[in-house]
Parts: C-alpha cells; structure tokens; sequence
C-alpha cells in the first residue's frame, strides 16, 4: 500500500512539473508575442518581423515564400500594426506552439481610429536563440465583424509518445482523406469526422468561428475545390500538435491558400482551419 502511495504521489509530482512547464512556455510565448507587437510599433512592421522571424520562416505572398527576403525588399510605412494573442496552443513537447489573435492597422498614431481590422496566426518554435516565429499568416474581417473575446491557452490533451513515424503516417492518412472528402463535395462530413470540439474556424472577410457546431455551419459556404496542394507540414516534437499548409483551387480558379493545425486526440483532430482567397 505504501509502495502504491509513493508511486502515485510521485506520478502527481511529476504531472505538476510537467504542467508548470507548458504552463511557463505558453506565457513565453504569449509575452514574446506582446513583445513582437511592442517592436512593430517602436520599430516598425518590417523591423520587427526581421527581428521574430526565424530565418526559415514561411509566408503565403501568394503562394509560400521566405518570410525575411520579402521583408528585406519592402519600403517602410508609417502605418502602425498592432495585435495581440487570445489564443495560444502548446505542445507536450513545450516548444512547439501556435498563436492567433486580433490585429489592427492605424494610420499614423496608436490613438487613430484602425483602418483596417483581423486575425494573425503564428507557428512559434523554441531554438537556440530563443522562440521565434516559423510560419505567419493572416486573415482581414470589417471592423463591424470584431466581437469581444478573452485570452486562452490550451494544455495537450494527451502525450501520445515518441513514436513520431507512427504519429506522421497517422497524420499523413488524417490529411489525404480529409482532402479527398473535400474534392468530392463532402464538405460537411469532412470536418463533422475531422473537427475538434474547439476548432477554430478561420474564413476571410469574416470573424472566426470558435466551436464545431459553429465552424460546420460554416462550412457549408465552402466551395468544393478542384485541387489542394500542400506545400509543408510541421509537427512537434512529442507528436501531438502538427501544422499542414498549401493551396486550394476551386471552380473558376478560385485559389485559396489554407492552413490546418492538427491536434492528436488518440487520433488526428483539427483544431485550427484558415481557408483564405487569394482570387
């Protein structure tokens, strides 16, 4: 009985010292995203995207490119551009994480009226110099669209393990459906069998939608594409949080380029979908 008392009290320790840790390195990165935002006002947009970015990082300019040589080719402005995060997810792995949230665009003082309103989303890693961003992206909305929301980070909700060929090959499957059940027009029952409970649903021009119910209703707007590319994919260390992006064309060479955060639920969840129109 003691020895089952010990075994226990030393298996909650070592929980509590696991979740102190996810708990610390999501507000890493969340205080690295304030930071991030602190420097575009201080320094400048392009400035501080150099400065955050890792040398391997991918933006969509339409298709995916390298984030600093774009960048280094861009004129300064005098705009501000600011955001910050509301939604962080870590990984068990604790450096590996995604970040979204909304942004604005002023025109020349932080007290002007935004131009221009949206949500970011980030893929952060921890490297040797420190967290920085390996994928950016981002969608526009009207200002009329914003609604009120809080900040949240997400715990793992499981450490599958190191078997990472397995968990890549079960995303690898996750992802080949889910994108032959899209280019055969079953939108619906795509993400009814893929979604998360929490999905964040991410369309342009519109606020996001938080939740399945509300993302499946959404979807229904989807046009069924022709084609979908993946361009890459990333996943974390301990195998439960990944990232899949490309390109999808539908009818009339409607192009969009989408991003998919997969979450590992004892399978392949999607807990962020970003479908945006490059048309």
């Amino acid at each position: 009985m003691k020895t089952l008392m010990i075994g226990a009290v030393i298996g909650l320790c070592g929980l509590l010292s696991a979740q102190s840790r996810l708990d610390s390195a999501a507000l890493e990165v969340a205080h690295n995203e304030l930071l991030f935002s602190h420097s575009s006002v201080v320094k400048g947009r392009n400035a501080a995207f150099l400065e955050f970015f890792d040398d391997s990082c991918m933006i969509f300019n339409p298709l995916p490119v390298l984030a600093k040589p774009y960048y280094r080719s861009l004129p300064s402005r005098k705009t501000i551009l600011t955001w910050k995060p509301s939604r962080i997810e870590i990984a068990s792995s604790g450096d590996f994480a995604y970040s979204t949230g909304p942004w604005e665009i002023r025109p020349a003082k932080l007290t002007d009226t935004p131009v221009a309103t949206g949500h970011y989303f980030s893929i952060w890693k921890k490297t040797s110099a420190g967290w920085k961003v390996f994928f950016d992206h981002g969608i526009g909305y009207p200002a009329a669209a914003v609604k009120e929301i809080r900040f949240s980070y997400l715990v793992p909700v499981e450490r599958p393990g190191k078997d990472i060929q397995r968990l890549e090959k079960g995303l690898v499957a996750a992802e080949e459906k889910h994108c032959f059940d899209l280019k055969q027009g079953a939108i619906v029952s795509a993400y009814e069998r893929y979604a998360a409970n929490n999905i964040l649903l991410q369309r342009g021009t519109k606020f996001p939608f938080d939740g399945k119910t509300v993302a499946i209703a959404e979807v229904k707007n989807d046009r069924r594409p022709d084609q979908i590319r993946q361009f890459g994919s990333s996943i974390s260390n301990f195998g439960d949080l990944a990232v899949t992006y490309g390109i999808s064309i539908a009818a009339e060479q409607d192009t969009s380029n989408y991003i998919r955060v997969w979450r590992y639920e004892k399978e392949w969840k999607i807990a962020v979908d970003i479908l945006n129109s490059i048309k």
